[in-house]
């Protein structure tokens, strides 16, 4: 009898068990899933951006702080920096990487708030999702092609040419090679946001090429149009 008892009990709670309403089954899945939990090796980390980005969004960017996000926002706030001080103006490099390295906070967390509500926006406009958080953190992670590119170009410069740079006045051989670069990263960082709202955010598909990919084109073909002229 004991043992019939207990059956019934196990029965009976397996039961309330299904009739749980959908949202509240929902809820709990949505709670597991917001455990950024481990923590991988920065290096690989890195990586996975690139090997698969949706997988590394699904994986990693629906929550508030993923792993190392201060980190990225502070180099892609340094790269930006790089970006805002073309020819340096400076004498040495010491000052150069001052600016930048500090500078890369401030201008981090100002992509970070405010260009994330912008881009958030754009999701909006694009029929995505409600996920501001995702929003925010897939705008910074798609811009690391581009701080690698831009920190890798400050840092080369600074090991091959030293203090010598400045006396030129017009930059280096590096600079010419490092443009082509960097042009390849802001085309792939695009691809990389492209993809992340379309597989996180469920934009739709022909209002986020027009907000992710047209758009952004025609804005760096304009910076770089500008940059060009000037230099004539």
């Amino acid at each position: 009898m004991p043992d019939k008892e207990r059956l019934k009990f196990d029965l009976d709670f397996l039961e309330k068990e299904e009739e749980k309403p959908a949202h509240a089954r929902q809820a709990e899945v949505k709670k597991a899933g917001e455990i950024t939990g481990e923590k991988l090796n920065f290096i690989e980390y890195i990586k996975a951006v690139f090997r698969d980005f949706p997988a590394f969004c699904d994986k990693h960017l629906r929550v508030k702080n993923p792993p190392y996000l201060f980190f990225i926002i502070w180099a892609t706030g340094v790269a930006t920096a790089i970006d805002r001080m073309s020819d340096y103006g400076s004498s040495s490099w010491l000052e150069v990487w001052a600016i930048v390295l500090i500078g890369g906070f401030i201008a981090g967390y100002l992509q970070y708030w405010i260009g994330g509500a912008i881009y958030h926006l754009r999701v909006k406009w694009s029929k995505g999702g409600d996920n501001y958080d995702a929003s925010r953190n897939i705008f910074i992670f798609s811009g690391i092609p581009v701080a690698i590119a831009s920190i890798g170009s400050l840092f080369l410069n600074t090991i091959v040419y030293g203090n010598k740079y400045f006396e030129s006045g017009g930059g280096s051989s590096l600079d010419v090679l490092f443009l082509f670069i960097i042009v390849a990263a802001i085309a792939y960082s695009i691809r990389l946001s492209y993809k992340g709202v379309m597989f996180i955010q469920q934009t739709e598909k022909t209002r986020a090429i027009v907000w992710f990919v047209v758009l952004p084109a025609i804005f760096y073909i304009l910076i770089f149009s500008v940059a060009i002229f000037n230099e004539l």
